[in-house]
């Protein structure tokens, strides 16, 4: 009998694309994080300078009382449309993250499915990605779990649940 080798090989590269693919979308959204925060910096910086400049050009002390003041509320709006931009911005990066790690997921499912109908083995059923989102998904509910239900309730009721010790 000759063993089956291609099964364990389209199996350990199915899984080794998948993590290569995984790995490239994380550096990819690490770059996208530090290029939106670089911006924001370059934005403070340049904000700064141009505060500055107005400092500088004032030609009395009347004029240069009032920069604060302009100033302050230029930064106010100025700091409204950008944390509004660096929200859109991060909502559309986790979404298109999101998209790929499905896309990437969904691959490395179809190219294990194939790997194990190729060997004739029966597939197990699949529950898909939703399913394996449940657990991202649950840990951010606001259910209180019954644990801490009891504490909320207060020393007497949580001990009151507590089991009798055995002697």
């Amino acid at each position: 009998m000759i063993p089956d080798t291609k099964t364990p090989l389209a199996l350990y590269k199915a899984n080794l694309d998948l993590a290569l693919r995984v790995g490239r979308l994380l550096s990819e959204h690490r770059r996208q994080w530090a290029r939106q925060g670089l911006a924001r910096v370059d934005e403070a910086v340049n904000r700064t300078l141009r505060e500055s400049e107005r400092a500088l050009a004032a030609g009395d002390w009347e004029q240069l009382s009032k920069l604060p003041g302009d100033g302050f509320w230029a930064s106010i709006q100025a700091d409204a449309d950008a944390l509004q931009a660096s929200t859109d911005a991060a909502l559309a990066q986790q979404s298109s993250f999101a998209n790929g790690l499905q896309e990437a997921v969904d691959a490395w499912q179809a190219a294990c499915g194939e790997a194990i109908r190729e060997a004739g083995v029966a597939l197990p059923t699949t529950t898909g990605f939703e399913d394996f989102l449940k657990v991202f998904t649950t840990a951010t509910r606001t259910e209180v779990p019954p644990a801490a239900a009891a504490t909320k309730a207060g020393p007497a009721a949580a001990a009151a649940k507590k089991p009798a010790r055995r002697k």
